[in-house]
């Protein structure tokens, strides 16, 4: 039985000095602290993500077993994205759109409600269901 897969931290990976790497925390560098958010491994491939925010794209460590270790292998920039279901709210109340669809939003208020990103009362209400990768 292979060894767990390493789960560390972005800064403590070979490619985080990458010419990508290096580019990528010099721009944010709060990348450096992430742990991977997934991990797969099949025989002797594994892989690890990191991404620092949802929709954002991921970094994708790809890894090897060789022997007993697990040795890094590339690093691939794998884009992001989102599929979201929304609504647009006049008179209707967000938790009968989500009785009726027997969804949970990942945000929704009402009309004259403030929302959720901290923009004071809207004028419209608003729910949203997104669905990651």
């Amino acid at each position: 039985m292979p060894p767990p897969v390493p789960h560390l931290p972005f800064a403590r990976l070979r490619s985080s000095c990458s010419d990508l790497g290096r580019a990528l925390l010099e721009r944010a560098p709060q990348w450096a602290h992430l742990a991977p958010e997934r991990g797969e491994s099949t025989g002797d491939r594994a892989t690890t993500s990191y991404r620092i925010a949802p929709g954002s794209f991921w970094l994708q460590q790809r890894w090897r077993l060789v022997g007993d270790d697990w040795q890094e292998r590339e690093l691939d920039v794998v884009p992001g994205s989102i599929v979201a279901l929304r609504f647009v709210l006049d008179d209707v109340a967000p938790a009968e759109v989500s009785r009726k669809l027997d969804l949970v939003p990942t945000r929704a208020f009402a009309k004259d409600e403030a929302g959720t990103r901290g923009r004071g009362v809207r004028a419209e209400g608003l729910w949203i269901h997104e669905v990651l990768p």
